[in-house]
């Protein structure tokens, strides 16, 4: 499969979580795409300069060079393109988003780093690491973002038609002749 291939072409008989699983064997990288090499990773470069890692990881843990890449600037516009693209794969291109909410991402990151993160590899591995962790991000963020999708598109369809009034209740009694009867405890 060539990078940038159209993964499903309105096939709606594969699963979300195939294809989920397949857009994550064809996931880009986030070194490449911040232009890091191994060697940058220790060095003055942009991407460890612009991080939120000490205000995200202040008064829990310390700082680290994965922390620094992984809350960078750099991944988290990287991780708004991943959701981008994966939005529009699985829905075979019937949805085009925008960027999400950079305060959801920072929460979901928070979680998925907290959680999942291992921050006793050597410095040859952090993009690798940042790389794994982006893909636990997808696979939380995405499922909800669908379903959010979809039930709005389901939203606007809905209230483009007419509301549908219900008809007034109808006496459903079959005799002519209602006959009050007199409570025997009841006296006028």
């Amino acid at each position: 499969m060539q990078s940038g291939e159209i993964l499903f072409d309105n096939d709606d008989n594969v699963s979300f979580d195939y294809k989920t699983k397949k857009l994550m064997e064809e996931r880009s990288n986030f070194g490449a795409k911040c232009n890091l090499s191994d060697f940058d990773i220790n060095g003055e470069n942009p991407t460890v300069q612009f991080n939120i890692s000490n205000e995200q990881l202040k008064g829990r843990i310390e700082s680290t060079n994965l922390s620094n890449h992984f809350y960078s600037q750099c991944n988290i516009n990287h991780i708004q393109k991943l959701i981008i693209a994966n939005a529009a794969h699985l829905s075979n291109n019937k949805y085009k988003i925008g960027n999400q909410s950079e305060q959801v991402i920072k929460n979901v990151m928070n979680d998925v780093y907290l959680t999942y993160s291992n921050n006793t590899i050597c410095d040859k591995e952090v993009i690798n690491e940042v790389n794994r962790l982006n893909d636990k991000i997808i696979e939380q963020i995405m499922p909800l973002l669908m379903s959010n999708i979809t039930q709005y598109f389901k939203y606007l369809e809905k209230i483009k038609n007419p509301l549908q009034v219900i008809d007034h209740s109808v006496n459903v009694n079959t005799s002519e002749n209602h006959i009050q009867m007199e409570h025997p405890y009841l006296r006028k």
